[in-house]
């Protein structure tokens, strides 16, 4: 038996001071979550780094862009890599989504997890082990299917039941 990443999102109640834990496991691709369905329109299937965010300011924060499924919000991925990845051979084709990513501002940031400290002495090459990116999206499920849609998940560089997705505030 598997155990899958969980993930624990925390949302506003009513009450400003009030707060509830509904805790979102993800395993194998399929949410299950304590709560009641999402009221939230589908996700898009066919999601990309390159599908435009969402323009319209939400009226609670002039500062924060919506759509009609809900603000932007942003997602910390930690993706680890297969054993036997393919990383090298489709990197070119990766970072190209990852420029799209970056022109329509769902990709804030991203790099490659290694698997030791480069400053160290006796590692100047060290090994890259997966990927984490800070994204943009409307739910944390359009975040995973952005992730799913990547060519290092669909040429199975990325392991993908391992995927992990969490919602973060970003102060700096």
């Amino acid at each position: 038996m598997s155990i899958s990443p969980i993930i624990l999102r925390i949302s506003r109640h009513a009450s400003k001071r009030a707060f509830q834990a509904n805790i979102l496991s993800i395993n194998y691709g399929h949410r299950q979550t304590s709560s009641t369905a999402s009221p939230r329109k589908e996700i898009d299937t066919e999601i990309k780094w390159n599908s435009p965010l969402p323009r319209k300011q939400s009226s609670a924060s002039p500062t924060r862009a919506m759509d009609g499924n809900g603000v932007v919000s942003t997602y910390l991925v930690i993706a680890p890599d297969l054993s036997n990845s393919n990383r090298l051979a489709i990197r070119e084709e990766h970072l190209k989504m990852a420029q799209e990513g970056l022109k329509t501002g769902r990709i804030v940031n991203a790099g490659a997890i290694l698997d030791s400290d480069p400053s160290d002495a006796n590692d100047f090459l060290p090994k890259m082990m997966g990927s984490w990116l800070l994204i943009k999206a409307t739910s944390i499920e359009e975040a995973r299917r952005l992730c799913l849609n990547d060519v290092y998940s669909t040429k199975s560089t990325w392991d993908v039941s391992k995927l992990q997705i969490m919602p973060v505030k970003t102060i700096v």
